[in-house]
């Protein structure tokens, strides 16, 4: 008579210190070189600008001026005041049309995307308020909502707003036909389809137009500041000009510079992740995203006789396994 010997359950090996520190180090080294590499050729492109046009020294500074100014002079430290602080009020006004820009997009799409008649009706009026220069709407703009801080952020929304809503709805129309009939089939509402399939298949949409807003809401920013506010970073480089301190300019610009580099945002192949897990359960009781047969099931179920509109049952569901 033969015994079974007892198994012994294996442990999972766990990575020792020395591999988390190389991938702590890779992933900090792949943040850092493109920066690194961005500031190279910026610097390299200025000073070769300045020689090849031969721009007079009073006007043209180069890098080496921008550091005496901001940190070898005598005044850096009121210089970096200056600089920095009218650098804080744009980023500021950057950030309340980045916002305002990217939700007024998010809302409007999932309107147009629900609401047919309403995108035949006001989509032909966006795109025409979008061939308007900004520089043109600015005084209407101003005479709406005021020189403040309403103001900047419409300013600012108007840039980031109408290409992100443009993506935003491509994403949501990129939902897989299968699996929104058959959320209608089994029950579910066009919202219902827009919250469970819409949302989730326009999400590398939406991340990709909240890389891309970044440097618009930062040329919103300036250009509200310019003609409305005389804040910041755009009010600070003609006031400078004005007063021949052309170390102040080059240096706001240079401190205006690294903001409008957006982040990575998603894959950086630009592939659309996968799916969400798929669920166990043969009733799929929650509206899933992927299922191994959903296609066939949807496309091939032949439907009884009266079984009509978007609420018909699925009753082949059972083969969703």
């Amino acid at each position: 008579m033969t015994t079974a010997e007892p198994t012994v359950p294996t442990v999972p090996d766990v990575p020792d210190a020395g591999g988390r520190s190389r991938a702590i180090a890779r992933a900090v080294w792949s943040l850092i070189w493109p920066i690194a590499v961005a500031v190279v050729i910026v610097v390299l492109g200025w000073m070769a600008f300045l020689q090849f046009f031969a721009v007079n020294s009073a006007v043209g500074k180069t890098p080496a001026d921008v550091w005496n100014y901001l940190v070898a002079d005598p005044g850096a430290a009121d210089n970096r005041r200056v600089v920095f602080g009218s650098l804080a009020q744009t980023l500021l006004d950057a950030v309340l049309g980045y916002a305002g820009g990217l939700a007024a997009a998010l809302v409007l799409a999932l309107v147009f995307v629900l609401f047919a008649p309403v995108e035949q009706a006001f989509m032909p009026i966006v795109m025409l308020l979008r061939s308007v220069p900004l520089v043109a709407m600015t005084p209407v703009i101003l005479l709406a909502f005021g020189r403040g801080a309403g103001g900047v952020a419409v300013i600012g929304g108007v840039v980031v707003f109408f290409p992100a809503m443009v993506n935003i709805m491509l994403g949501l129309r990129s939902m897989p036909r299968q699996v929104s009939e058959l959320v209608l089939a089994y029950g579910g509402s066009r919202i219902t389809v827009i919250r469970k399939v819409g949302l989730p298949s326009a999400l590398p949409a939406l991340f990709a137009s909240a890389r891309i807003s970044v440097p618009a809401a930062l040329i919103g920013a300036l250009v509200a500041e310019w003609l409305a506010t005389s804040g910041g970073i755009g009010g600070a480089i003609p006031n400078a000009i004005g007063g021949f301190d052309y170390d102040q300019v080059w240096s706001d610009i240079a401190a205006d510079l690294h903001p409008g580099r957006g982040g990575r945002v998603g894959r950086p192949d630009g592939l659309r992740p996968p799916h969400p897990p798929l669920s166990p359960s043969p009733l799929c009781p929650t509206f899933v995203l992927s299922c191994p047969t959903f296609v066939r099931v949807s496309s091939t179920v032949a439907w009884p006789p009266g079984v009509t509109g978007p609420r018909r049952r699925l009753r082949a569901w059972d083969s969703c396994a």
